[in-house]
C-alpha cells in the first residue's frame, strides 16, 4: 500500500495489474486523501449509471501546515507541466490553464487549476469517461501566478533546484494557499453523461492528514484480513465508496440535471 498522489507513480503501480495477478499479491495506490476522497464521489456520483462522457474532480485539502512530502508532490505536478484526458488519451496541456470556481453544497466555491495528479487516473477509471481533468485548490490561482507557471514547472523540472526547495521547506512550517472553507477539506466530483445528464457530488471531511490516516488505516485492515483480490488497485477498486464510510465519512449526491 502506498499513499502517492502524482500521476506517474500511481499509473505505474496500476501497470502492474497482471502481474500482481499472476503472483497472489495486492497492490493499493493512492491511499491517501486526493485519490481516495475524489475517487469515492465520483463512484458514488455514477452509481448505477453507464460510463460517462466527461468527468471532472477537484481536490480542496485543508491541512495542518505543509512538510517536504506534500511540497515535493506539488513540485513533482507541476514539473511534469499540465495534463488531461481527451478522447481517451493523456493530452498535455499548458500548466495554469483549467482554472474553475469548484462549487461547495452551500453555493459558495472554491478556486481551483487543473493539475496531473494522480486523481486523473483514478476518476477516468472509477467514471468509464474518456474526457477526464483533475484539479487542486494546492497550487494559487491568481491570473498573474497562473501566467508564470509555465515557467515556474520548467524550472522546478531540474532536479537540483527542486532538491534546493525541498531543503528550505524542510527547515520550515509553511502554511498552504488552500480554500477558505474553515476546518473542513472537501473532494467534489462532476460526470457529464453522452445524453448531457449531469450529476456533482462532494465529500466534506476535516484536516486531510488526519482524512488520510483513516483511509490507509481501513486499506491496511482490508488487506490484513485477506479481503482484497489480487491486482493492482486504488482505494475504490478495492473496497468502493463503503472504504470512506468505515473511515467515517460520508458523500453528498447534488440534484440531477438532464
Amino acid at each position: 500500500m502506498d499513499l502517492a498522489n502524482e500521476l506517474d507513480p500511481v499509473l505505474a503501480l496500476l501497470s502492474l495489474d497482471r502481474q500482481a495477478r499472476e503472483a497472489g499479491c495486492v497492490l493499493v495506490t493512492g491511499a491517501g486523501f486526493g485519490v481516495a476522497a475524489t475517487e469515492a464521489v465520483v463512484l458514488a456520483v455514477r452509481g448505477e449509471h453507464g460510463p460517462a462522457a466527461a468527468a471532472r474532480v477537484a481536490a480542496m485539502p485543508v491541512v495542518d501546515g505543509v512538510g517536504p512530502a506534500v511540497v515535493a508532490s506539488v513540485m513533482y505536478a507541476m514539473g511534469g507541466g499540465g495534463r488531461r484526458y481527451v478522447d481517451g488519451r493523456i493530452e498535455r496541456f499548458r500548466l495554469g490553464e483549467g482554472f474553475a470556481r469548484t462549487p461547495l453544497p452551500d453555493g459558495s466555491w472554491v478556486a481551483t487549476l487543473a493539475v496531473p495528479t494522480g486523481e486523473l487516473e483514478a476518476a477516468r477509471r472509477a467514471s468509464g469517461a474518456s474526457n477526464v481533468i483533475a484539479a487542486s485548490s494546492e497550487l494559487p490561482t491568481g491570473r498573474v501566478v497562473r501566467a508564470m507557471l509555465p515557467f515556474v514547472g520548467r524550472v522546478l523540472a531540474i532536479s537540483p533546484v527542486r532538491r534546493g526547495v525541498l531543503a528550505a521547506v524542510s527547515r520550515s512550517r509553511l502554511q498552504p494557499p488552500g480554500p477558505s472553507t474553515g476546518d473542513t477539506s472537501w473532494a467534489h466530483a462532476e460526470l457529464i453523461w453522452p445524453d448531457g445528464t449531469r450529476r456533482q457530488g462532494w465529500l466534506s471531511t476535516g484536516e486531510a492528514y488526519a482524512f488520510t490516516a483513516r483511509v490507509a488505516v481501513e486499506v491496511a485492515c482490508v488487506l490484513a484480513d485477506g479481503l482484497g483480490r489480487p491486482g493492482a488497485h486504488t482505494p475504490g477498486t478495492l473496497a468502493g465508496v463503503g472504504l470512506i464510510e468505515l473511515a467515517g465519512d460520508k458523500v453528498l449526491i447534488g440534484d440531477e440535471v438532464g
